[in-house]
């Protein structure tokens, strides 16, 4: 894990920050992507940088029935652990005053940039079950180049 100092060094200078920080896995996610986050905002505090974007998983979206997705009951059991980390994640960047951008994206799989997927502020699209790497980098590029969802979550998919 890179500590504050190591962060802070990156962000120095830069305009933005994005971020596509992973766990370790859904048994033992550990904490690189919450702690992680925690330490790029302080970082972009201390550097004077106010826009950041982020990847997670579509747990932290909300549920069509109320409340978030990886608290419904039919939420997978095996990414409860991962989710609650990228939660984390989103509420450091919520709760840090920063101008943030989180996509939440059900599988991440390899494939084309097709610039042709579907998004929807705070929900996981109907149906937008997986989304490619290319596709997601896509949307992170729009979204710093273009201003487009400042401070929210975005479900993508296709």
């Amino acid at each position: 894990m890179l500590t504050l100092g190591d962060v802070t060094h990156t962000v120095t200078g830069a305009d933005a920050v994005v971020s596509a920080l992973g766990g370790a896995g859904v048994e033992a996610p550990g904490d690189a992507q919450s702690q992680g986050m925690r330490n790029i905002v302080a970082a972009m505090h201390t550097c004077g940088v106010t826009r950041v974007l982020g990847v997670a998983g579509g747990g932290i979206l909300n549920a069509a029935s109320g409340g978030l997705r990886q608290d419904q009951p039919t939420f997978p059991e095996v990414f409860r652990k991962v989710s609650a980390r990228h939660k984390e994640a989103w509420q450091a960047m919520h709760d840090g005053n920063v101008d943030y951008t989180m996509v939440a994206t059900g599988d991440i799989v390899p494939g084309d940039r097709t610039g042709v997927y579907r998004t929807l502020e705070d929900f996981l699209p109907e149906g937008g079950r997986r989304i490619s790497v290319e596709d997601v980098a896509d949307f992170l590029l729009r979204a710093l180049t273009q201003g487009l969802h400042v401070r929210k979550r975005v479900g993508a998919g296709y």
